[in-house]
């Protein structure tokens, strides 16, 4: 009885957490565009409501986040890779030792 609960609930979360189409809807279905020996390589998720390609896959990786969680991971990445103080210092270092003549 708790396991179904809880199947429930974690089914309830990942649609939850979808980004929606433009339109609103969460609904979308898979349209392979290539495939090599019945493995998909390349499709397009497309929205079920408007017909519209709301993601592309290609070779294991998403063009873009599918749930808002790894929109979150994304965009904390990206922030942390720009504004990395450890690397900001040593690119700092780097190009002072270069404009002095030397490493």
């Amino acid at each position: 009885m708790y396991r179904d609960l809880w199947d429930k609930l974690v089914e309830w979360f990942i649609v939850a957490n979808m980004i929606p189409c433009s339109c609103g809807s969460k609904d979308d279905h898979w349209n392979v565009k290539d495939s090599i020996e019945g493995i998909v390589c390349e499709a397009e998720v497309v929205c079920d409501n408007c017909g519209k390609v709301v993601n592309y896959w290609a070779y294991g990786n998403l063009e873009s986040p599918e749930t808002y969680t790894e929109l979150i991971k994304w965009n904390l990445a990206d922030f942390l890779y720009k504004f990395n103080l450890v690397r900001r210092y040593q690119n700092w270092r780097f190009n002072r030792s270069i404009r002095k003549g030397g490493f």
